[in-house]
């Protein structure tokens, strides 16, 4: 909902009815719009909406668009400081707005991305990629498939684990690589 939208309650019980009885959360609601008064609680409605319409937690955002697998990942990603927004690492908590720039660190390479949209909750993938742009350089990706393939050794089949020998002359290749 966009900011400055009102939103109007209608409640035809009191607080101590039967139906306020049978639901503990609408016992609370009914009593703190009976405290505090109408007016106070339509201005508290109208604060929750303008805050959750400027945007979402970054954590929350790399994980409902993919980028991380689970919510804990992208939380310690952003703790250890490989997330960065506008060129400063971010704690999780940090709130993320259409049009920000977030590049994230995984090594070998870094991932740029442009934020299109928000959203709190996991999605398909293919619905996930319209929510970002892909800004990462080609280089980083050529560069993160050379180390892919530099990696794959070819051994026959029935040959066995690699000897001590041949495990320090494969780790040797792979150091000058």
């Amino acid at each position: 909902m966009a900011p400055g939208v009102k939103i109007v309650l209608t409640f035809n019980t009191q607080p101590d009815s039967s139906l306020a009885e049978d639901d503990p959360n609408l016992r609370i609601i009914l009593k703190n719009f009976y405290k505090m008064g109408y007016d106070q609680v339509v201005a508290d409605l109208n604060l929750t909406l303008k805050n959750m319409s400027e945007g979402v937690r970054i954590d929350k955002w790399l994980w409902a668009v993919r980028i991380f697998k689970t919510r804990s990942l992208a939380s310690d990603a952003c703790r250890k400081g490989k997330v960065t927004l506008r060129n400063d690492p971010v704690k999780p908590s940090r709130i993320v707005h259409t049009g920000d720039i977030i590049k994230v660190r995984r090594a070998p390479l870094t991932l740029t991305f442009k934020v299109l949209d928000l959203i709190e909750k996991r999605v398909s993938a293919a619905i996930a990629q319209t929510k970002y742009q892909d800004l990462t350089p080609p280089g980083e990706r050529i560069r993160i498939k050379q180390i892919q393939e530099s990696a794959f050794y070819i051994r026959d089949r029935g040959a066995g684990r690699p000897t001590k020998r041949e495990r320090r002359m494969l780790n040797k290749l792979e150091n000058h690589s």
